[in-house]
């Protein structure tokens, strides 16, 4: 599944995308919002945070960050690489986060693997351990539906089968709402090649 998936993948990822490099300008830009909305100092939690490279990026903006994700092999390489950042192993449906504890969450292509259900889980997770006034964003790409998009990895010999949610960022806007977030921003960015994925950005307030 795709815990396992991960597992399999984490040093590859790890190594392969070690920073920033797979953000488009624009994706770069909301997360400098969302910095500006927790305010310097901040704690954030990254949920679903993988190797710990973005939480990387906004503690080099200023930010506090814990991070949680589902997938042992990813937050050890998380732990190798930046032996700051506390970890957690955790769903994000079900973060191990007392309520009202932080400052902002990050759902940095974190929700893509879970259907709409567990979607509203994992923002109602997010209002529950945010402080009044903390911040949230969600990154993610956008269409409609599962596919699979395991290919990738299987180019580089890597076997590993998973399961991607798109979805329409009107309809991450609804959920958001629907949690009990208000939406400060979204953007919707256009493939920026053939055959890519548009890009997806949330940004709300508690």
């Amino acid at each position: 599944m795709t815990s396992d998936g991960y597992d399999v993948v984490a040093e590859a990822y790890a190594n392969y995308f070690p920073g920033m490099g797979p953000e488009e300008p624009a994706e770069l830009e909301a997360l400098e919002r969302f910095v500006a909305e927790v305010g310097e100092g901040g704690l954030v939690l990254d949920a679903g945070c993988g190797t710990g490279r973005v939480a990387e990026h906004v503690r080099s903006l200023g930010l506090r960050c814990v991070g949680v994700d589902l997938s042992p092999g990813m937050l050890a390489m998380a732990r190798r690489d930046h032996p700051w950042l506390q970890t957690a192993v955790a769903t994000i449906t079900h973060l191990p986060i007392a309520a009202g504890s932080v400052d902002g969450v990050m759902f940095w292509f974190s929700t893509i693997h879970i259907d709409d259900r567990d979607l509203d889980r994992a923002l109602l997770e997010a209002a529950r351990v945010l402080r009044h006034g903390g911040a949230v964003i969600a990154g993610f790409q956008t269409g409609d539906g599962p596919r699979e998009v395991g290919e990738g990895y299987r180019e580089f010999g890597l076997d590993v089968r998973m399961l991607r949610y798109h979805r329409q960022v009107a309809r991450m806007v609804e959920r958001f709402e629907q949690a009990g977030l208000w939406v400060i921003e979204s953007i919707d960015e256009p493939p920026t090649k053939e055959g890519g994925d548009g890009i997806g950005v949330v940004l709300g307030r508690l």
